[in-house]
């Protein structure tokens, strides 16, 4: 459905692997791998489509709270909502901040 572009992908990979390494150093494991590709992985269709990524990528945050899981993937997040701000109505950029 939505192609996947280069310069899409690379900015989620760069989040991911940058965080799952960085997770080693500031809290002694990578944490749940899992959890961080769920948080990374989107990322790559927040171009075609902003709100929806960033509410699954809320969603996943939601389910790292909830199991008490530190990552600093949560950077995705900020990027998420960026986008959101960036292309989406002042309708949905609202909803977005209200749900961060």
């Amino acid at each position: 459905m939505f192609g996947v572009r280069l310069r899409d992908a690379v900015p989620a990979a760069v989040i991911l692997l940058g965080c799952v390494v960085l997770n080693g150093y500031v809290y002694g494991s990578s944490g749940p791998l899992i959890l961080q590709v769920a948080l990374a992985a989107p990322l790559v269709w927040r171009r075609h489509a902003p709100f929806p990524v960033f509410c699954v990528v809320a969603g996943v945050a939601l389910v790292q709270w909830f199991a008490d899981v530190q990552t600093l993937t949560d950077v995705a997040l900020l990027v998420a909502l960026h986008t959101v701000a960036a292309r989406s109505a002042w309708r949905y950029t609202l909803a977005a901040g209200v749900a961060l």
